[in-house]
């Protein structure tokens, strides 16, 4: 006797889907919780890197900020100062207004003006957050110092 032979080829399984077939839905569970969360650790560490690396610029960025605006003040000061002389033919009396002092409070430091026999003067402040100074003198000098000896000559 003759059989009928089978005409449609035979179905060609892919080895993923066949592995898929055989895996149990448990496990099915388990593997797209770790895909998920291997994708999850590639997208937030270099997330996280780039912040880390934002906030410490945006910190330098402000410190910046913060020491030119205290020399700015420093500079308005003086020519305060130097209209002070003008009128009173001497420095001493003048005091640092208190819109430049609490300025410098909200920096977290002060201004100190110091007067030689009413000819001369220098204002110093202390650089926040940093070993430094700012003084500026009668001369019209403005520097940055690390030393406190160098303030009474603004050198």
């Amino acid at each position: 006797m003759n059989q009928p032979v089978n005409t449609t080829p035979p179905q060609q399984t892919n080895p993923q889907t066949q592995i898929a077939q055989n895996v149990p839905a448990r496990s099915k569970k388990k593997m797209v919780f770790w895909i998920i969360a291997l994708v999850s650790a590639i997208v937030l560490v270099p997330v996280l890197v780039i912040a880390i690396m934002v906030s410490v610029s945006l910190n330098s960025a402000r410190q910046k900020a913060s020491e030119a605006q205290l020399k700015s003040a420093m500079g308005n000061i003086r020519v305060m100062a130097e209209d002070y002389f003008q009128k009173n033919n001497t420095y001493e009396g003048f005091i640092v207004s208190s819109e430049y002092q609490g300025l410098a409070n909200k920096m977290g430091t002060n201004y100190n003006f110091k007067t030689n026999n009413g000819t001369s003067f220098i204002i110093y402040a202390k650089v926040p957050k940093k070993e430094a100074f700012i003084c500026a003198d009668n001369q019209g000098q403005i520097k940055e110092t690390t030393s406190i000896q160098d303030i009474e000559t603004c050198n």
